[in-house]
């Protein structure tokens, strides 16, 4: 047997967004063949470089510039090509609204994926994903609040680090602080939310979810954060999150102020504007991958609102 000794290197995945871990293996020099070539082919493309000292200084202040400079990275590459069209403002990415929100759905999902690349997460990714956030969440509040595990609610209400997505919600007032020891509040939302399961038309949905936005607004402790995820993620095909780090980019595309955004008129406007897309209109995907981000998509505008 000889050893076989990964070659340490430094990416920039590893120093922004990915975890990542080294291991050493014996093994045969037959058995080690293919893999060694696997490296190789990593190491020639693209190019490696060394990492000089010089170039280590240059990195670590690139990296330390990397939060101001990422608005600017993520307007660029959503920046029509020149001779297409005019440049668009800066900050694109949020001042944007007409491009987004006449998209087709093909569109709207690649921009939904490049922003969220940006957030250090993904669309539909193992980790870090906003799919993965609603398979693990969806369920929960569906299948109800009231009689749901403690580790459950608590990923309910998004606070643990692979559920929060769609907005962290923080319950520190005394009423919400209850959530997790008292089984008769959370069957009080559930019971606002029920009717939003049992119809599918649009004017129905904003009917049911303006009743239950009512009822869980004289809740005390529950806010408009709190109540929009649980729409979100209860039918995330019709519902979008508003929350502390998306309200900026959402009142933008939806062209009204964040006070109205936190309010069940300024909810419904948005929801009817998106009604009207065309990535919201388009038919349902043959793609496998694509079907489950479409029967998504009203809730993963928050991958291109949300501001990291």
């Amino acid at each position: 047997m000889i050893p076989f000794t990964a070659q340490r290197s430094i990416t920039d995945a590893a120093f922004t967004r990915n975890a990542e871990a080294m291991v050493r293996m014996e093994m045969t020099s037959g058995e080690a063949a293919p893999l060694g070539a696997m490296f190789d082919q990593f190491w020639k493309s693209p190019p490696s470089r060394e990492v000089t000292d010089k170039w280590f200084k240059g990195y670590t202040l690139a990296y330390k510039t990397a939060p101001q400079k990422r608005s600017q990275v993520i307007a660029a590459a959503e920046r029509p090509k020149p001779g297409k069209s005019k440049a668009q403002p800066k900050r694109a990415v949020l001042q944007d609204r007409v491009g987004l929100m006449t998209a087709d759905w093909k569109t709207y999902l690649r921009r939904l994926r490049v922003r969220a690349e940006f957030g250090a997460a993904s669309i539909d990714g193992k980790n870090n994903s906003y799919l993965r956030t609603l398979s693990i969440v969806s369920p929960i509040v569906v299948s109800g609040l009231a009689h749901a595990q403690h580790e459950d609610v608590s990923r309910a209400m998004g606070k643990t680090d692979s559920c929060g997505w769609f907005g962290t919600v923080h319950l520190i007032q005394k009423e919400g602080a209850r959530l997790y020891k008292d089984e008769s509040l959370r069957a009080r939302i559930d019971k606002s939310l029920a009717p939003i399961q049992a119809v599918a038309a649009e004017e129905d949905c904003i009917a049911a979810a303006r009743e239950a936005f009512g009822q869980l607004r004289q809740i005390g402790g529950l806010g408009h954060c709190f109540i929009t995820r649980m729409l979100a993620v209860a039918k995330p095909d019709r519902f979008y999150s508003v929350n502390g780090k998306s309200d900026d980019g959402l009142a933008t595309l939806l062209g009204i102020t964040k006070a109205q955004l936190a309010t069940w008129a300024g909810y419904e406007h948005g929801l009817r504007l998106i009604y009207r897309t065309p990535w919201y209109r388009s038919a349902r995907p043959t793609d496998r991958r694509e079907q489950t981000a479409w029967e998504a998509r009203v809730a993963l505008i928050d991958a291109y609102a949300y501001a990291s």
